[in-house]
Order: C-alpha cells, then sequence, then structure tokens
C-alpha cells in the first residue's frame, strides 16, 4: 500500500501540468498574410486573433471586423513586444469595436500616410477601435 502512495504527488503534478495546457492553442497562431487574412474574414465577436512571436518584414495588416462593445474582436501579440514589423509595413484597421494590443513597428516604413491608420480606405472607417501598448520605434520614410 506504501509503494502507492509514493505515486500520488507525481499523479497531482501531472494531472495539474496538464490541465494548465489544456486551454492554450499554440498551433493557431498567425505568421502569414494568409494565415491572418483568413483568420479576420471568420472572426467573430469575442475572436483574439494571435501572432506568433518573431520579426514580420514587409507585413501589411488589414484587420476588419465586426465587434460589439461587450466581445470587440482583438489582434495581439503572442507576447507584449514579442512581434516586430520591419521594412516596408503598417496596419490599417476597418469596422467596429477592434482592439489591437502589443505590436511593434521598427526599422522600417510605411508604403501609406501613416503607420496605424483607423480605415481602410475612405469609405470603410473604424468606429469605436483601439490601439494600446504598441510601439513606432525608427520607422521612417526611406525617402524623408
Amino acid at each position: 500500500m506504501f509503494k502507492y502512495l509514493k505515486k500520488i504527488p507525481f499523479l497531482i503534478t501531472l494531472f495539474i501540468l496538464i490541465v494548465s495546457c489544456a486551454g492554450v492553442k499554440t498551433d493557431n497562431l498567425i505568421r502569414t498574410e494568409a494565415e491572418l487574412q483568413e483568420s479576420v474574414a471568420k472572426a467573430t465577436p469575442g475572436t483574439e486573433i494571435i501572432f506568433a512571436n518573431g520579426t514580420y518584414g514587409d507585413f501589411e495588416i488589414l484587420f476588419t471586423g465586426t465587434g460589439t462593445k461587450e466581445k470587440p474582436i482583438k489582434l495581439r501579440a503572442q507576447t507584449p513586444g514579442g512581434v516586430v514589423f520591419s521594412g516596408k509595413s503598417n496596419l490599417r484597421i476597418s469596422g467596429e469595436h477592434l482592439i489591437v494590443s502589443d505590436l511593434v513597428f521598427k526599422n522600417g516604413y510605411t508604403p501609406t500616410g501613416a503607420v496605424i491608420s483607423f480605415k481602410e480606405n475612405d469609405k470603410s472607417l473604424a468606429n469605436h477601435c483601439r490601439v494600446t501598448n504598441c510601439v513606432i520605434d525608427n520607422f521612417n520614410n526611406p525617402e524623408r
């Protein structure tokens, strides 16, 4: 009987590890513009779109959708500051109740007039949208 009692701490630790990892989905992380477009197209209120940590060059983000006040659609980095966009990159937001957070734009330039724009074009604007905890560092047009 006592030899089985020695295995209980191991089993409890194993159980805690399995339960704590059950909610983590690392296979749905965004790594390409095609994956981003697919995730944005499928997004519904409450969806969270997460970029995998790394540096992305020449990446133009178009984040569109319709969330709600209670359930906004979120676009964020896997870890704050862990996703860096460089080269010819920018972010355009269009829709309702969208939140972007934790992204870094560094050592690049925008192909448009703004690094972050709250519109897709003159007819598709952003309403009740927010950008938080994002950095723009050394992001200048090379012909400036």
